[in-house]
């Protein structure tokens, strides 16, 4: 109920926004909800099944691995390491919420997604490989359209949740909280429109988010192009969030 109050206000200040003298605007939305997608046996989509052998004789991919409606998300994957590595976004089912470390990288830090659903998205902002070529590494959505988002659902993965509550080998125990932000950008014909950001950790409060929250887009207006930057002080840590239930707008009529 309280998810859909808080799309309902949204969609009504997005209509207000755009003509406020028609008394029956017709509006159809999409939800992204990324229970279509078919995941391997570690419960994860990624571009590892598009990935093409290069000349150093790895597999990589680099660019959009996921569709819904109007919406492709973009992931870089490569096992130039020897191993399985994946920046942008993961589609996954892992719920995991005790296990600490990189290698419960893909766990959102809740029970399930949003309204109990089984997949969500994880996303892992990759700032050198994005700003070296390999631009799948920050997440990022495209439309194949021109659609205003109206919201989208935020919390923590089990990774970075867990290391700003405990640390690592490399932080001596839990570390100093200063704000983690996830900013939300809206681009149309590649230009930056506008942004929306929501604290992940809150250094004020003292606060790390711990569950599904909403994030209001509909400010953003319309736009081809949503990118995912997450920020923080402290270089150490994850740069790591998940996403759920993404909601667009795609036909606004009078």
């Amino acid at each position: 109920m309280r998810r859909m109050l808080l799309m309902a206000a949204a969609v009504t200040a997005l209509v207000a926004c755009d003509k406020n003298d028609d008394p029956d605007p017709k509006i159809t939305m999409q939800t992204v909800t990324f229970e279509e997608a078919e995941l391997d046996a570690n419960g994860l989509l990624t571009g590892k099944a598009l990935a093409t052998e290069t000349e150093g004789g790895f597999n990589q991919y680099n660019g959009s691995f996921y569709t819904s409606g109007f919406a492709s998300f973009s992931c870089y994957y490569t096992n130039s390491w020897g191993s399985d590595y994946s920046a942008g976004f993961t589609v996954s089912n892992n719920t995991d919420m005790a296990t600490p470390g990189p290698a419960n990288q893909y766990s959102v830090y809740a029970k399930s997604g949003v309204d109990g659903s089984k997949k969500f998205a994880v996303a892992y902002y990759d700032s050198w490989n994005a700003e070296n070529g390999n631009e799948g590494a920050l997440p990022t959505v495209t439309f194949s359209q021109k659609v205003n988002p109206v919201g989208v659902w935020v919390n923590n993965n089990t990774y970075a949740y867990l290391w700003w509550l405990q640390g690592d080998s490399t932080t001596g125990g839990a570390p100093k909280k200063v704000d983690a932000l996830l900013t939300i950008e809206g681009y149309a014909d590649g230009l930056l429109v506008r942004s929306v950001s929501v604290k992940l950790v809150d250094a004020e409060k003292g606060l790390v988010l711990d569950d599904w929250t909403y994030q209001d887009l509909s400010s953003l207006g319309w736009v081809d192009k949503l990118a995912f930057r997450y920020s923080c002080d402290n270089v150490m840590a994850p740069c790591y969030f998940c996403i759920d239930n993404l909601v667009y707008v795609d036909t606004l009529t009078f």
